[in-house]
């Protein structure tokens, strides 16, 4: 396997992985909006609490998404851009770019903007029904 086939793959690998991480916060979302309407009409208030088990098993897999994808890269730019004849720097680039914005603090990562944040933002909200719900339930 030659060095460019190599770093083909390994971008390939880190493309694929971006697409898995948006695929499965996909997923759970939409599973988690349709418990919460569930929820709405069901007589328990736990059915809240159920969307909180998917969301803490996003976050361990967007964490372990995102240490894949930085192992990938390191990987990429050690081993195979270090070398001046590949001709290919795409995560020297885009590393050069990530620190200089950075440095000037308007650099925010899309896993932690979009999927953690929003993932912690609908489980307080899940937490919130929850509570909200089980006042309206009347003990027997």
């Amino acid at each position: 396997m030659s060095i460019s086939d190599e770093y083909k793959a390994l971008r390939d690998e880190i493309l694929m992985e971006y697409q898995r991480e948006v695929n499965l916060t996909a997923f759970v979302f939409t599973a988690t909006a349709a418990i919460i309407g569930y929820g709405i009409t069901a007589e328990s208030p736990f059915v809240f609490l159920v969307p909180l088990v998917l969301l803490t098993l996003l976050l361990f897999q967007l964490r372990n998404s995102l240490h894949t994808i930085l192992t990938i890269s390191v990987y990429i730019r050690v081993f195979i851009e270090s070398k001046k004849d590949v001709g290919q720097y795409w995560e020297t680039a885009i590393d050069v770019l990530r620190n200089k914005l950075r440095n000037e603090r308007r650099f925010r990562s899309l896993t932690d903007v979009i999927f953690a944040r929003f993932t912690a933002v609908m489980g307080l909200f899940c937490i919130g029904l929850y509570f909200v719900e089980s006042r309206k339930v009347v003990p027997i």
